[in-house]
C-alpha cells in the first residue's frame, strides 16, 4: 500500500527531533519548498495547494548535485516561482508543460508536469576534434573528385571520376576497369576501353579469380601506351584490391609495403579483410616452392553472375589422404610443381574449357607455371591421378559427379536459357527483377569477352581480347 505524498509528519521527522525547522531542510537539502520563503507581496499557498506542490516537488525537483553540475556549466535550473516563466505567475505554482503519462493513486491517467530547464547558455563544442565518423566522411568527400595517380600508368578513383568525362580526359585515361559494373554504366564506351567486373565488396568475395583477367588488361594499356583509370564506388576497398595486387606482381613487393605506399598518395585505401587476407595467400602462393598441387576448376563467378565463367582454386583440407574428383561437366586445372594439367569433362560446356585454357595461359604468365597438357576425360595417367590424391593403381572414383558443384551448373545453364516472350513471362520478385538485369548486362558486355553470347552461340573467328587462342 502506498503511501500519501504530503508535508512530512512532525513525530517523524529526525530533523524535527534535532531542532531543525522546515527553512533548515529545505536549505539543507538545496531544494526550495513551495510556500516558504517566497517573494514579497505573494500569498502564501492554502494547504491543499501547499500538499500538491510537495508531491510536485519531489517528483520533479533536481538533487543538489544536478544543480551543481548544470552550473559548473553555465546552466541553471529554472524555479516554477519565476516570474519569468509562463503559466507560473511567481504564485508557486509550476508551468504546465508537456509530460509523462502515469497513473494517479484512484487509477486514472495524470500528466507530470517537467521541470524546465534554461540550456540556452551551455557552451557546445562545435570547434573541437571530429569524430572518426565526421574524420572519414570528410576524407571521402575530399578525394570524391581525385583521379589518383599510383603507379607508372595507373590511376585509381571513385563513382563520381568514372562519369567525369573531363577528369578522364584531363589524366589521359585511355583504359577504365570498371570494378562495380552491377551498379555503374562503362559511360564512354564509344572513347576509352572498359573491363567490366561485378565485385561485392564483403569479406567471402573471390577476387583473386579475376586478378589475372586484370592484369592482362593493364598490361596490354602499358604496351600500348595508354594509361589505366581503376574505380569502384568511393576508390577504397575493390579497386585498391586490384591495383595492389598488379603494383606486388610488377615490383615483387610484399603487400603492406604497396598498401603503405598508396596511403601516401591516397589516403581512404583500405581493401577489406577478406580481399586483405587473399592479396597475402596469394603473394605466399607465388613466392613459396611448390611442393604440392594447386587444383582449380572453371566455375560461375557468383550466384548473382552464373553466367561469367572464371577460374576459382579449390581449398586444400591438410588431410594427406584428401581426394579430388574430377566433374565430367566441367573443366579442372591442376598445377603441379613440374606439370601443368588442364582436364576436359565430356560434359564440359565451350565457355568453361576457355576459361580453363585461359587461366592456364595466365598462370604461365604471372606465376610461371609449365605450359599446359590438355588431358580430355578418360586419358588420365598416373601422374595426374596422383597428384588428385589417388593411388597410381586405383583411379576407380577419380570421375565422377560432385554434389556440391551442382547448383552452379543449373544457375549457369539457366542464365543463359532463351528468356521467355514479354507477354508469357511471369511477374519477378524485387531481387529477382534485379538479378536478372545484372544477368543481362553482363552478358552483354562480358560473356563477349568469353567469346560467347547469352545463347550460346559462337563468334566469327578473330583474337581474343586477352591474347587466348579462340
Amino acid at each position: 500500500m502506498h503511501r500519501p505524498v504530503g508535508p512530512p509528519e512532525a513525530d517523524s521527522d529526525p530533523a524535527g527531533e534535532r531542532g531543525e525547522g522546515p527553512e533548515e531542510k529545505e536549505r539543507a537539502s538545496g531544494i526550495e519548498m513551495p510556500g516558504r520563503g517566497g517573494a514579497a507581496g505573494h500569498d502564501a499557498p492554502s494547504p491543499s495547494q501547499d500538499s500538491a506542490a510537495v508531491g510536485q516537488v519531489q517528483v520533479q525537483a533536481l538533487p543538489l548535485f544536478k544543480q551543481n553540475f548544470l552550473a559548473s556549466r553555465g546552466a541553471r535550473a529554472v524555479s516554477y516561482r519565476d516570474p519569468e516563466i509562463g503559466g507560473g505567475e511567481g504564485r508557486g505554482v509550476p508551468p504546465r508543460l508537456p509530460g509523462i503519462p502515469s497513473r494517479s493513486r484512484d487509477g486514472g491517467q495524470r500528466q507530470e508536469s517537467l521541470l524546465p530547464l534554461e540550456l540556452s547558455s551551455v557552451s557546445r563544442r562545435l570547434d573541437g576534434p571530429p569524430t572518426e565518423t565526421e574524420a572519414r566522411r570528410r576524407r571521402l568527400k575530399h578525394y570524391e573528385l581525385q583521379c589518383t595517380h599510383t603507379f607508372e600508368h595507373m590511376h585509381i578513383g571513385g563513382h563520381m571520376v568514372a562519369k567525369s568525362r573531363e577528369i578522364l580526359r584531363g589524366a589521359g585515361i585511355t583504359h577504365v576497369i570498371n570494378c562495380v559494373r552491377f551498379e555503374y554504366d562503362n559511360y564512354f564506351q564509344d572513347e576509352m576501353k572498359y573491363l567490366g567486373l561485378y565485385l561485392q565488396d564483403w569479406g567471402q568475395e573471390d577476387i583473386y579469380c579475376v586478378f589475372y583477367d586484370a592484369f592482362d588488361f593493364i598490361e596490354a594499356a602499358r604496351e600500348g601506351g595508354g594509361k589505366v583509370f581503376i574505380h569502384c564506388s568511393q576508390g577504397v576497398s575493390r579497386s585498391a584490391a586490384i591495383t595492389i595486387a598488379y603494383i606486388m606482381w610488377r615490383t615483387d613487393r610484399h603487400v603492406e609495403v604497396v598498401l603503405d605506399q598508396m596511403k601516401q598518395v591516397r589516403a581512404v585505401v583500405e581493401p577489406n579483410i577478406g580481399f586483405y587476407f587473399q592479396l597475402i595467400a596469394w603473394d605466399k602462393r607465388r613466392k613459396t616452392i611448390m611442393d604440392k598441387c594447386n587444383i582449380y576448376r572453371a566455375a560461375p563467378l557468383s550466384k548473382l553472375m552464373s553466367s561469367i565463367v572464371v577460374a576459382k582454386n579449390i581449398p586444400k583440407t591438410g588431410d594427406p589422404n584428401e581426394q579430388h574428383c574430377l566433374d565430367p561437366r566441367g573443366a579442372f586445372i591442376v598445377h603441379c610443381p613440374q606439370r601443368l594439367y588442364v582436364w576436359i569433362g565430356d560434359q564440359c560446356p565451350e565457355a568453361f574449357l576457355r576459361a580453363a585454357r585461359k587461366f592456364a595461359l595466365q598462370l604461365g604468365k604471372y606465376e610461371n607455371a609449365p605450359k599446359a597438357t590438355e588431358v580430355r576425360q578418360g586419358e588420365e595417367d598416373s601422374e595426374l591421378a596422383s597428384a588428385l590424391g589417388f593411388p597410381p593403381n586405383d583411379a576407380s572414383g577419380l570421375v565422377r559427379q560432385r554434389d556440391e558443384f551442382t547448383p552452379e551448373f543449373e544457375r549457369y545453364h539457366r542464365a543463359l536459357a532463351p528468356k521467355l516472350a514479354s507477354g508469357d513471362e511471369p511477374p519477378l520478385p524485387p531481387m529477382a527483377g534485379v538479378r536478372r538485369n545484372i544477368g543481362r548486362r553482363a552478358q552483354s558486355d562480358v560473356l563477349s569477352l568469353l567469346g560467347e553470347d547469352r545463347h550460346g552461340r559462337q563468334p566469327p573467328p578473330g583474337p581474343s581480347v586477352f591474347g587466348v587462342p579462340p
